[in-house]
Formats: C-alpha cells, sequence, structure tokens
C-alpha cells in the first residue's frame, strides 16, 4: 500500500477546534449500524474503502468521513450512495506542491472538496490507478449537491481528540506508520496495529471511536485489513503509538453548498486599500467553475483556489452548444416564462476583468452577479488576467501609503503629491506589467483568442462584452491583432456583437479612439428598440469628486494617471473612464463620426451612502448591472422586484445629444 501524505503546514487561517466542558464517555464505541455493516458477511462495497495500489488515502478518509456522516444522519446504511473518492482526490491535486512527490494532505483535500463539494462514486467511479477523465458539467452539478460546512483543525492533545469523537463523531487523521501497520501483522493480532519501529510513510484515515488504551480506527485498505471487533477495514490504535506518530487531525460537518461558518481569510483589501479589513470567506471553486477564466502572464492558471485550463473551457463550450451527440447536460434553451432560475440561456455576456481587485473579489464578484445575469437569459464569463499581479503588488503599495502618512497625516493635496511621488517607481512597474499582461493574453492562438473565437462560433446566441476598468486593454489589443492578422474573425466579431459596455475604462481617448474606432463604426444598434450597442459608464462629477484611494483624496484613475504611468513622454494620459467634466470627451471625439453611436451613462451615488467613496463603489452601491441587463437583454414579463430596486441615478445622453434624466 502506498503511504504517502505529508503533514499540514502551519496556516494562521486555521480555526482551532474547542471542546466544551460537556461530559466524556469513557468509552465511545462506532454506531451499532455503521458496526452491523462492517460485520456483514456481504459489507457495502464502500465500506470499508478500497483504494488499491494508488496513493489515494486522503481522499478516501474523507470520503469515508463524509459518507459515515450521511448515514448517521438519516440511520439507514444503504439509503445514501456513497461519495466519489476519485473526485476528492483529483481536485486536491492542483494544489499539491508542483515540485514534491509527495501525496495530499489533509487540508489540501478539505480545501478541494469546499472548493468543488463532491459528486457521488457513480458519476464519477473510484478504480484505481484509472483518473476516469476530469471534471464535466454533469460532475460538477452532482457534487454541488453535497458541500462542505465548518472544519477546525484539532491540536495533538487527547482530550480534544476524546471530545471530538464525542461531540461532532469521527475525525479525520493523518499519521505516521510501521510495519504494525502492515495486513498481515493487524490480523494476527485480532484487528490491534502493535507498535512498531522504522517509517511507513505518512497514511491518512477516521478515527471513529476510543476505548481506555487506544482509539478506533476505519482504514481504506479494503476488507482483508482489520478486523477488530470482528469489524472488516476497524482497527485499534493504541494511545502510545497515536502519540508518537500523530500527524494532523481535522473534524467537518457536511453543509448547504455555500460557504459554513468559517472565515478562510481575513483583511483581504484589493488595490483600494480597504479603510478597514474585513473578515471574509472564500469563495467556493464551484461558484465560478464554468464561469471563470482565470489568467496570468498571458497563461492559464492551473493551480488552486480557481485553476483553469483550456479543456474546462471547452466543457462549457459543449455545454453552450446543445450538438445532443453526448448524454452530458446542455445549456436549457431560452424560456422567459419559466421560473427566474431556469430560463435558460439566449446570449453570452463576457465581462474582460481588470478592475484592479484582488483574485477573491474578483470570485466573489462573478459569484454575487451571476444569477441576475442568468435570469436574463445570458450566460455569464468572466476573464481574469491580472489579478494574481494585483494580489502581489497590493501589500507593497499599502506599506508606500503608510509611509507616506507618517510625513503629512491630513488629506490635502501635499499628501496626494506625495503619495504620487513615492508610489512611481513601484507603480509604474505595476503598470507596465498590466500592459504586458494584457499584451500576451491577447496573443494569437492565445487563450483569449481562442475563448473569443470559440464563442463567435456559437451563432445560435447573441454575444455581449463588458470590458471592465483596465480590461478594455485586453480588448483592445485582441482586437488590434484580429484587424491586423485575422481579418475575417474581426469581421465576424463586428456581424455577433450585440452590445459593448465599458465600465470606467482605463484607456485614453486617443488609444481608444485609435483601437475601437473601425469596430464601433460596424456595430449596429441592438434589439428592435433601436437600443445604442455601446455604451460608456461612468461617475457624474459629484460622484467623482468623492472617490478615493485609502488616504490618497482622488480616484485609482487619477493615481494611474499620475503615479503609475510614464512621465518621461510629457503630460500623462486621460482615462476616460472618469466623469465627463474630466475627461471632456464630448470635444475631444467630435472628429470620429462613430463616436456619436456611444451612449454615456452617467453614475451617481448619492451622498447617505458614502461621502468618501472607492472605485468599486461605483458598482456595489449601484445598480449598475441591471441597468446595464435592461438595456442589452430586456426581459419584459418580469415583475420590476425581480430585476432589483433602483439604487441610483442614471443620466443618459449621446455623446452629443441632451441630458436626460431618469430612473435606472
Amino acid at each position: 500500500m502506498v503511504r504517502n501524505v505529508p503533514r499540514d503546514p502551519i496556516d494562521l487561517r486555521d480555526q482551532i477546534y474547542a471542546p466544551s466542558l460537556r461530559p466524556l464517555l469513557p468509552v465511545l464505541s462506532p454506531a451499532e449500524i455503521v458496526l452491523d455493516a462492517l460485520k456483514s458477511a456481504e459489507p457495502l462495497y464502500w465500506l470499508p474503502r478500497n483504494q488499491g495500489v494508488e496513493g489515494t488515502c486522503s481522499a478516501q478518509a474523507l470520503a469515508s468521513l463524509i459518507d459515515l456522516q450521511r448515514m448517521l444522519n438519516c440511520q439507514d446504511a444503504a439509503a445514501n450512495m456513497p461519495v466519489s473518492a476519485r473526485m476528492l482526490y483529483e481536485m486536491a491535486r492542483p494544489r499539491e506542491p508542483a515540485d514534491g512527490d509527495e501525496g495530499l494532505s489533509l487540508r489540501e483535500v478539505i480545501k478541494g472538496f469546499y472548493h468543488h463539494g463532491v459528486c457521488s462514486d457513480d458519476v464519477w467511479k473510484y478504480e484505481p490507478g484509472n483518473p476516469g477523465g476530469t471534471l464535466n458539467v454533469r460532475r460538477a452539478k452532482a457534487a454541488r449537491e453535497v458541500s462542505l460546512g465548518a472544519y477546525y483543525r484539532l491540536r495533538p492533545s487527547l482530550n480534544d481528540y476524546h471530545a471530538a469523537l464525542n461531540e461532532v463523531g469521527p475525525v479525520l487523521v493523518s499519521a505516521g506508520t510501521h510495519v504494525g501497520w502492515n495486513i498481515e501483522a493487524v490480523r494476527a493480532n485480532a484487528g490491534k496495529i502493535m507498535q512498531s519501529t522504522g517509517d511507513g510513510g505518512g497514511h491518512a484515515f477516521v478515527v471513529v471511536g476510543y476505548d481506555s488504551t487506544g482509539f478506533l480506527v476505519l482504514n481504506s485498505w479494503g476488507s482483508q485489513w482489520g478486523g477488530y471487533l470482528g469489524c472488516n477495514g476497524l482497527g485499534h490504535w493504541s494511545y502510545q503509538d497515536w502519540a508518537d506518530n500523530i500527524f494532523d487531525g481535522w473534524v467537518l460537518r457536511l453543509g448547504v453548498s455555500t460557504p459554513g461558518a468559517f472565515d478562510l481569510s481575513i483583511g483581504e483589501q484589493g488595490i483600494f486599500f480597504a479603510r478597514k479589513p474585513a473578515r471574509v470567506a472564500g469563495t467556493p471553486g464551484y461558484e465560478v467553475l464554468g464561469h471563470l477564466i482565470h489568467l496570468d502572464d498571458g497563461k492559464e492558471v492551473k493551480r488552486a483556489p480557481y485553476p483553469y485550463s483550456a479543456k474546462t473551457f471547452d466543457e462549457t463550450v459543449r455545454f453552450l452548444s446543445r450538438n445532443g451527440q453526448d448524454d452530458q447536460p446542455t445549456a436549457p434553451v431560452w424560456a422567459p416564462e419559466r421560473d427566474p432560475a431556469n430560463r435558460g440561456y439566449r446570449g453570452i455576456l463576457l465581462r474582460f476583468g481588470g478592475s484592479l481587485l484582488g483574485l477573491g473579489q474578483t470570485a466573489q464578484q462573478i459569484a454575487r452577479e451571476k444569477n441576475a445575469i442568468k435570469q436574463h437569459g445570458l450566460y455569464p464569463l468572466t476573464i481574469a488576467w491580472c489579478n494574481d499581479f494585483v494580489d502581489q503588488t497590493t501589500a507593497v503599495l499599502s506599506s508606500l501609503f503608510t509611509e507616506a502618512t507618517k510625513q503629512i497625516d491630513v488629506r490635502s493635496d501635499r499628501l496626494d503629491h506625495l503619495i504620487e511621488d513615492i508610489t512611481h517607481g513601484i507603480g509604474r512597474s505595476f503598470w507596465r506589467d498590466v500592459e504586458s499582461a494584457s499584451w500576451k493574453s491577447a496573443a494569437i492562438k492565445g487563450p483569449v483568442d481562442h475563448v473569443l473565437g470559440c464563442l463567435l462560433a456559437l451563432d445560435q446566441y447573441s454575444l455581449h462584452i463588458i470590458c471592465d476598468g483596465a480590461g478594455v486593454l485586453l480588448f483592445r489589443d485582441l482586437i488590434e491583432r484580429w484587424r491586423r492578422d485575422r481579418v475575417a474573425s474581426f469581421r465576424l466579431l463586428t456581424r455577433r456583437l450585440a452590445s459593448l459596455d465599458l465600465i470606467t475604462p482605463t484607456i485614453d481617448a486617443k488609444d481608444f479612439a485609435d483601437g475601437f474606432a473601425q469596430l464601433i463604426s460596424a456595430l449596429r444598434s441592438t434589439n428592435q428598440t433601436h437600443t445604442p450597442a455601446v455604451a460608456l459608464h461612468v461617475p457624474d462629477s459629484a460622484t467623482y469628486g468623492r472617490l478615493t484611494v485609502g488616504m490618497y483624496s482622488k480616484s485609482i484613475l487619477d493615481l494611474i494617471e499620475k503615479a503609475f504611468s510614464d512621465r518621461s513622454s510629457g503630460s500623462p494620459p486621460v482615462f476616460i473612464g472618469k466623469s465627463l467634466r474630466k475627461t471632456r470627451i464630448d470635444e475631444i471625439w467630435k472628429e470620429h463620426p462613430a463616436f456619436s453611436k456611444i451612449q454615456i451613462n452617467e453614475i451617481s451615488i448619492p451622498p447617505r451612502l458614502g461621502e468618501l467613496l472607492q472605485q468599486e463603489d461605483l458598482q456595489l452601491k449601484t445598480d449598475l448591472l441591471g441597468q446595464i441587463l435592461n438595456r442589452i437583454a430586456p426581459v419584459s414579463d418580469v415583475p420590476d422586484r425581480q430585476r432589483g430596486s433602483t439604487r441610483h441615478d442614471i443620466k443618459q445622453q449621446n455623446i452629443f445629444g441632451r441630458t436626460e434624466q431618469e430612473a435606472c
């Protein structure tokens, strides 16, 4: 048997199990329903499990623990189909160190379970040495039915282990082994693991009870191992052996398909340097699976917590294509009369992310918005292409902000100028990396080229694009390459693109004109109501004046213009994502007739919602997404209460037209 489980390293984010003061039983045997199943002449095929020659014991142990909890909850040994140890193992593998040959630790399989849930064994059957394919739509959807609620790490304290078994139930454990664990040795000693010397490698299993001399363990080496109390797969592990060889212990509770009461991270601030750190739970991977295209420096990110590959996207395309050539689920056809959560799809909404959020915040945004988008019949996709670098750079920039406030601790023009000067070096490197990542991601035969090419081929759907912040750079770089190297693809884009929305784009007016004039000229009004195909969303003058970045009293766009941009070229750029008064785009763009087609929406946030605002408030404290959806994909039969409440006013105007005030 392969024994390759490593110890879990120390992680300050771990929540530690704290036992109560309830009395502990002197002996705790497994539940009768478990003992009866283990003693049966024809035991359940999953109790005990058999990992075979593959080193999957961490996943096998977690699968056994999940099955035991479900069986004890319903008190029926055969009522629940066992969960897939194969899925638990494969979803944890992206967390395995790339440079090591060790197996998976308990935390790695628990985190994989947290992010993906687990399907049943009949959907993804375990066969030793045979991965059985990869994650697909059927498996992903089935996995959401069994999810993780809360989990806690155990201290290596005998009292804590006894308390956990009394209060929670079976415990997930890893430990060092020796020859006393071998099948023949355990059987020869009536199921007792006799302590021995030597290092047999790390192993994972489930502790299901205890007596006065040791713990009772449920193993994953098949029915031939064990024999304690006449039970297949059950062994007795002495307290001395436990003390000498214990690695880690975890307790968990199953939950619904949303995170349970367990904070995974603290103070994820993002580029906006939040006024106070917030305790936030990480977004489970299954909430964004099929909706997040995760890139870094132009390459697919295949590591946890949100791995992505072209195969993942191809499965999404298969789902949307509705080709019916296999028995896998396909996207339901749009039917607006159905329940809002199950209306099906008539279009695709592709967001070019780039609002300078960290990866965790981007995942939260996708999870928060996807249901609203689906209710309008659109399948949501987001390309995250520079978020990893944002995460890496934020701490450095935050430290520089702190240094500036040590010299001037009052919001003022002097502090703003000091912050611009002190962050210029790091900020310029940061912005160059963003621009470089955009250019690499947009390469011909690169990941974004592949994504948009596949979506254009799905001609049964309308295609809508949102460029958020710096996302406009990535889309600009792609269409520039297509105009030069893929003329046919560019022409297809002009025919297939139904709408383009630009949310506070970080691009200079001239660069925008050079990059987008030809595309916008070719676009037609969307829908039969002649809604403008292109819309620019910017804050109004009063709202823009309240945007800040920490102690910097101007917006993030101002900081990028004045501190992050190249100063050697003379005057800094003027991004069109600022307020109309700041950019004067109606004067700058008069020479481009194509831009008369652009609708401009001014976002207004009342002072009662915050005197000082951050850039993300333009979406968090407004119904901007709802306004966009109602423009590009209206649903005439959806009651107003289902479309989201109005929380701000939008001033809508044609770029050369008269401003009219109307509620969003």
